[in-house]
This record gives structure tokens, sequence and C-alpha cells, in this order.
């Protein structure tokens, strides 16, 4: 929940890309600073659209959330990736929480020619006996197996969004994000075990992300935070390039309320505070847990502070690799990502208004190398 006032007064002043991706070779640039760039945000059928053939390493990745008003939570996924030496992988995964605690899940992975993509008017990504079809202004995923078939709808209440031009080149290669929905009033039906079927209303958002880099190639740390369970919301994300890129950090923030962009850069300040040293791991990650951010857009301001509250898990991801994946993904990166829930403080003044708000969200911290 989202604590919101108003007063008006005179202003003062995912494991991705490891293993075999590890073993390419990193390309030596020259860079100036990254960034998404300037664009309008705005959202298209083609930003919907998986990459279109792509070669080497590379990652496509959409995540989709969903919860549910009897306590019920849903997450499905969708990763094409490639480590850059055989064939690539196509994998969906669908989950279902029920309010007991019980899970259902199918995780499914495609071979070459098992999905295909129609985009036009509408998008139509078939992926086996999944399915994800139409367009930004509303959207439905289909998952079928014997476990568990999901049927659900997204309708957006806040506008897609892309940082900037969506997208940031890495030297000779890229990342491209987008907020497929910051949040989403979800509909549809849930079939557990081809047996009970379930109606289910809620709220969630989606992410689509894709890179034609392999991870350590791109970034040294990454962190992010979304809140979209109140009135507000708020998302921000910083990647910071590996030092031969020679770049400051890339950030962008996106905040939305009542169906519209209230905020949105890709050049503001973040600092970092509270610092948690991870003594479990040889690199002995400094892992931020507070973060302040100021972002200014003429005599408009946002600032906020988000505060870690509790930790939710930590993965080092190369102990989910094979011990001979291990070993050779270790030459190149140790990545662990952190989780936490997290409390934020924020203002936003503009033309002598001020406006206060306070929530909750899930913050993470992906340290790629030290």
């Amino acid at each position: 929940m989202v604590e919101h006032r108003v007063s008006r007064r005179a202003l003062k002043a995912g494991p991705v890309l490891l293993t075999l991706a590890l073993l390419l070779p990193a390309t030596v640039v020259s860079a100036s600073n990254i960034s998404f760039g300037s664009g309008d945000g705005e959202v298209s059928v083609r930003h919907m659209a998986p990459m279109k053939n792509p070669s080497g390493a590379f990652s496509d990745k959409y995540t989709v959330e969903a919860r549910f008003r009897d306590g019920g939570e849903y997450y499905f996924s969708i990763h094409h990736s490639s480590f850059g030496i055989g064939e690539p992988t196509f994998e969906v995964v669908s989950r279902y929480r029920a309010p007991d605690g019980e899970e259902y899940r199918t995780r499914q992975t495609l071979g070459r020619g098992r999905f295909s993509v129609e985009e036009g008017a509408t998008l139509d990504l078939r992926m086996g006996r999944h399915r994800l079809s139409g367009t930004p202004e509303r959207w439905t995923i289909v998952a079928e197996s014997d476990e568990i078939s999901t049927e659900l709808t997204f309708r957006p209440l806040v506008p897609p969004w892309r940082p900037g031009s969506g997208r940031a080149h890495f030297g000779s290669g890229y990342l491209d994000q987008t907020i497929l929905a910051g949040r989403a009033a979800v509909k549809g039906t849930i079939r557990l075990n081809d047996e009970t079927t379930l109606e289910v209303t809620g709220t969630g958002y989606a992410l689509h992300s894709h890179s034609d880099m392999a991870l350590h190639d791109l970034a040294r740390r990454m962190l992010g935070f979304r809140s979209e369970r109140g009135p507000l919301v708020f998302y921000f994300r910083e990647i910071e390039p590996v030092a031969r890129l020679n770049s400051e950090p890339v950030r962008w923030l996106y905040v939305a309320r009542q169906g519209e962009i209230v905020f949105q850069s890709t050049d503001f300040s973040l600092t970092h505070g509270d610092f948690k040293t991870d003594m479990e791991h040889g690199n002995r990650y400094r892992v931020p847990r507070s973060v302040r951010i100021e972002a200014r857009e003429g005599e408009r301001v946002f600032t906020a502070v988000m505060r870690t509250t509790k930790k939710r898990w930590r993965t080092d991801r190369l102990e989910e690799l094979s011990s001979v994946e291990r070993a050779v993904a270790s030459r190149f990166a140790k990545p662990v990502v952190y989780s936490y829930e997290a409390a934020f403080e924020a203002r936003l003044t503009s033309e002598g208004e001020e406006e206060s708000f306070r929530g909750r969200g899930v913050y993470e911290v992906d340290h790629v190398n030290k």
C-alpha cells in the first residue's frame, strides 16, 4: 500500500548467459558515457516482439507476475538465449502458488522450429502449447500443461514505457528494455491438474529485456527496484558497465499514478549507502541496501529514498551449474543476486505543489563481477 498526501506551498530550492557464454572473448572498446538516449517512451507491437534472427551470444527475456485477490500468485517467463556456441534454447516457465502455499509449475524447453512469431497490428507469439498475443493496450497469456493451464488477460493501468529510445549501446552490443505493464489489471482462468478451474482477478506487471551481449561483457553490477501494488507505480534501474567500456552507470526512472506517467528520466543522480559485505563469497561483494535518487526536469523535481527492510533470498548463480560448467564460468564471472523487500519515501514538486508518497516494493542487486 502506498500512502499519498498533497500539500500546496512555495517550493524550496537469470542463470543468464553463463557457462559457455562466458567463453566468448571480451571486445575492448573505447566508449563515451552510455545511456538510453532520447525518445518518446511509447511502446508498440514491435517492442513486444522477440529479437529477430539473433546470432552469437544473446538473451531475450519476458518476465510476468500477477497477484490475485484470493492470495494466489502467478509467474510466467519466456527466455530465448544462446551461449554463442551450439543451438539456442527457448524456455517457457509457468508457475502458480495457491493461497495455501501449494505450488503448481511447468517448464518447457523448445527446440528449433517449435515457436513462431507473427507481428502486424497485433503480436502472436506461439511457443509449443504456450502463447502470448495482443497489443500494448491488452494482451493475453495462454499456457497449457497437465499440471497447470492458464489463460490470463493483462490490461495496463499505467502507460507501457521505454526509457528514452529504449536501447543503450554498450560498445558493439546493446541492451533493450521495455516496461510492458508497470501495473496491469489481470483477469482469467487457471486450471490445476486438468481438474479444478479457478476464476481469478488481480494485478500484475510485465517486463521485456533483450541483449546481444554476454552478461559479463556488459555489466559489473546491476540493481533495480519496483513498486506496483499501490496507486503509485515506481521503478528504477542502474547498470554499471564493465570498466573497459569507460562509462558512468546507465540509469532509468519511471513513476506513474492514476493512469499517467508523472515523472520519467534517464539522467539523474543516484547515491548508494548502507553497504553490507557478503562474507560468504570470495569476492566479498558490497551490497548497497539504501539508495537516494534526485531527478530534475526543468522546475520539476523528484526525490526518493529507498531502504531495504527484509532479505528475501540470495542466489549464487554458479551453484546452479554442473561442476564442469561452474569450472568454466567461474573463470569469467562470479554472479550473485540479492533480493530484498524495501520501503521508500518519495517527493514530487511541481508548479508550487508538493506531493509526498510512501510505499513498499522489491529491490534486487545482481553482482556479476567484483
